[in-house]
C-alpha cells in the first residue's frame, strides 16, 4: 500500500483555504493535565487561542485578543487570537487538545482536521472490531490542514472574573 514508512500526503483543500493549520504539542500542559492549574494559567491567557502572524491578522482586520473563527470544510473552532511576531506568515497555530470548558465557544484544535484513515491504521489497534468517529482523528500536523480565519462577531461568554468590569477583550 506504499505505507511501509511515513509518507507525506498532500493537503485535501490546499487551493481552497490560504492558511496552513499547525497544532503543536501543548505548551502549558501534558495532554490535558495541568491546563486548569492556577500557576499554569498565569503563564497563558487563561484559555485556548490561535496564534497568527501580524501581517495575516492585519489583512483580515483582526487585532490581538479578538475572538476569531478558524474554519474550513471539515469544521470550525471559535477562540481568541494571539497576534505574535514569531508566527510564520501563511500559518496559524493552536496548541493541541484545549480543555473544552476553558474559553472556547465552539470546536477544538481537531475540528478543522480531516480524518484520513488508511487500512494500515486498523491493524493491531482493534479499529476493525470497534470503530468510533474521530478515534483516529489527527492530533498533530499530519493532515496538513488548510483553513481561513475571520473575526468572530457573535456572542461571547462572560468570564466570572471579568464580568464585573465588562472587559473581556475586543468584541
Amino acid at each position: 500500500m506504499g505505507l511501509e514508512l511515513p509518507v507525506y500526503k498532500g493537503p485535501i483543500n490546499a487551493d481552497k483555504f490560504p492558511l496552513r493549520f499547525n497544532t503543536p504539542h501543548s505548551r502549558y500542559a501534558i495532554h490535558s493535565t495541568f491546563k486548569d492549574n492556577v500557576q499554569m494559567l498565569r503563564l497563558q491567557r487563561g484559555g485556548p487561542s490561535v496564534e497568527m502572524a501580524p501581517a495575516d491578522a492585519k489583512a483580515r482586520g483582526i487585532n490581538d485578543n479578538d475572538w476569531v473563527e478558524v474554519w474550513n470544510d471539515h469544521g470550525k473552532v471559535i477562540c481568541r487570537v494571539k497576534v505574535r511576531k514569531g508566527e510564520q506568515s501563511g500559518r496559524v497555530s493552536m496548541w493541541h487538545t484545549p480543555e473544552l470548558y476553558m474559553d472556547l465557544i465552539e470546536g477544538s484544535s481537531q475540528s478543522v482536521c480531516p480524518v484520513r484513515i488508511s487500512p494500515t491504521h486498523l491493524v493491531g489497534n482493534y479499529g476493525h472490531l470497534v470503530f468510533r468517529p474521530n478515534y483516529y482523528g489527527p492530533g498533530g500536523t499530519q493532515p496538513d490542514s488548510r483553513v481561513e480565519v475571520k473575526r468572530y462577531i457573535g456572542a461571547t461568554p462572560m468570564h466570572p472574573l471579568t464580568a464585573a468590569t465588562g472587559q473581556l477583550g475586543r468584541n
